[in-house]
This record gives structure tokens, C-alpha cells and sequence, in this order.
């Protein structure tokens, strides 16, 4: 038989969390790592002061729900390819819509819950993780995101004749294999790769882009798009003789690209994987496309 003091106890938890919940917007912080491979959300939960353990408990679960609910509302906004966010394939299928929730019970506490008490009540702050995939560089589960999808419609509209480089799992699934530096560290450049191809060598700006369609190019990155002060020191790249030069230069987080072609007006084409795994790289710095030219141009390997 449970007593009226323990009822009004847990009556008073469930209330929490649920008025917590209602906070949630207010009280939790969201991230979508790409390349680190993971969507966190951080959540402060209270209970009240009652000067027994679980008055830490109480608070940590209800910055949980605060947390995985916020996790929920950010999953349901990443895009699987180009056209579908995994919204879509929830609504698709309710079979789909159920793993997805079920994959919030695998989300994990990154560190310790951080406490605090003040004014009779007790504060937990906590950070959980759900993984996008099982070879992040940051995050590892049995059960990640493109676990519990429908595997058909990850594939599906894989091409995309568009400018856009939108980050997606299927694109960053494919490019995780070409990031070789330490992803721990900041990346300090990127270096094309122009493997022996001629330079104008009358102009130290160069564009980079990628073909979308044929005789359409996008540009991914170009004088425009650089610091004047930088571009005016030392135009929009820095020039390199040789890959190891830009190594010995900036050290191992350096990131090596080849390019496909350069013309006389140095407009260096990638491929489209290349240029996805740019943006990628830009959409981690929250930052304008390599404001502060970051970029290496190497004549030979």
C-alpha cells in the first residue's frame, strides 16, 4: 500500500517533469554534428528540496525528458538525402516512427550531470547524445539513427543535379573515409591537389567549384567569399610546390583534395563529394565559406 506522503511525492515528480517538459525550448540547447556523427541536446531539470537522494534523481530524470525531447524535435529535422528528413519517413510508416522514438532510449548521458541547489530546489543539467551512425568519428551505438530508417528510402534520389550542399546522412556516410586528420583538433587547411597541372601564375586568386550538371558549375568557394584584408595580403590561397610543403607547413590536420581540372582564369573543379565534404567541414566552423582563406593550393603531389 503506498502511503499519501510517497504518492504526493511522486505526483509531484511526474508534475515536474511535465511542467519541465513544457519549458523545454527555454531550458535546452541542440546540436547536429556532422562529422563527429551525433545529435546532442542539453536539458536542465528541477525537483523539489526535500533532503533525500532522490531529490537528485528526480531532477536528473526530468532534465532528460527536457533533453530527449528536444533530441526528438531535432532528429525528426535531419535530412536523409537531399529531398527527405527523417519527418517524412515518420509519417511514411508508424512502424518507422516508433524505432525513431525507440532509438531516444539509447541516447547516452555524456559526462556527469552537473547539480546544483538553490532557493529549495535542486538543478540538473544534463547532455545526451543520439548517434547518426555507427562509424562517427564521435559517437558509437548498436542502434543509431540509420539503423532504425527504412534502408530503400536512404538510397533513394542518391544523385542531385543542384547547387546545393546541404549536410545529409547519405552524403556524409559516403564522405567520412576521405577525412583523414584528427577531427579532435581544428582543421587548420585545405589543400587542393592540382598534381601537375599549370597556374596563372598572374593572379594569386583562385575559385574552386564543382560540376552539377554538365556545362553548369557551382561555386563552392571563390574571391568573394574571403576576407578582403586576407585576399589583399595574400590573394585567396596559398601557393604550394608540393603537398608536403603545406604538411610541413600547418602540421597533420591538413585535409588533401584532388582536382579534376583548372583553366587559365584559376577555376579549380572538384568532384561533388569533394566539394559536400568542404561544406562539411564549413558547416562544423558555423562560420562563412573559409572567411579567413584556409585554403592551399599544391602544383605537385
Amino acid at each position: 500500500m503506498i502511503s499519501r506522503r510517497m504518492a504526493g511525492s511522486i505526483l509531484l515528480s511526474l508534475l515536474l517533469v511535465v511542467l519541465v517538459s513544457g519549458l523545454s525550448s527555454a531550458q535546452s540547447i541542440s546540436n547536429v554534428d556532422w562529422l563527429q556523427g551525433y545529435v546532442s541536446a542539453t536539458g536542465k531539470g528541477y525537483a523539489k528540496k526535500t533532503g533525500t537522494p532522490m531529490d537528485i534523481d528526480n531532477a536528473v530524470d526530468a532534465a532528460k525528458v527536457v533533453a530527449q525531447t528536444d533530441l526528438l524535435e531535432v532528429i525528426k529535422g535531419v535530412m536523409v538525402d537531399s529531398q527527405t528528413a527523417v519527418s517524412d519517413l515518420m509519417i511514411e510508416k508508424t512502424e518507422t516512427s516508433v524505432r525513431v522514438q525507440g532509438v531516444l532510449h539509447n541516447a547516452v548521458i555524456v559526462g556527469e550531470p552537473q547539480i546544483k541547489e538553490s532557493d529549495g530546489f535542486v538543478s540538473a543539467t544534463v547532455e545526451m547524445r543520439v548517434c547518426l551512425y555507427n562509424n562517427g568519428f564521435g559517437c558509437h551505438s548498436e542502434k543509431p539513427l540509420t539503423n532504425v530508417l527504412p534502408k530503400l528510402s536512404i538510397n533513394k534520389n542518391k544523385s542531385n543535379d543542384t547547387c546545393s550542399l546541404l549536410p545529409n546522412i547519405t552524403s556524409t556516410q559516403e564522405i567520412l573515409s576521405k577525412v583523414t586528420y584528427d577531427t579532435r583538433e581544428s582543421l587548420k587547411l585545405v589543400v587542393i591537389n592540382l598534381k601537375g597541372r599549370p597556374v596563372n601564375t598572374d593572379s594569386r586568386d583562385f575559385a574552386i567549384g564543382f560540376e552539377a550538371v554538365k556545362n553548369q558549375n557551382c561555386s563552392v568557394y571563390s574571391p568573394e567569399k574571403v576576407d578582403p584584408i586576407v585576399r589583399r595580403d595574400r590573394g585567396t590561397a596559398e601557393l604550394f610546390i608540393h603537398v608536403n610543403d603545406a604538411n610541413a607547413k600547418y602540421g597533420t590536420n591538413v585535409l588533401v583534395i584532388p582536382a579534376k581540372s583548372i583553366n587559365s582564369q584559376n577555376y579549380i573543379t572538384i568532384d561533388k563529394k569533394d566539394a559536400y565534404l568542404i561544406s562539411l567541414v564549413n558547416e562544423q566552423a558555423k562560420n562563412l565559406l573559409f572567411k579567413n582563406a584556409l585554403i592551399g593550393i599544391a602544383v605537385q603531389e
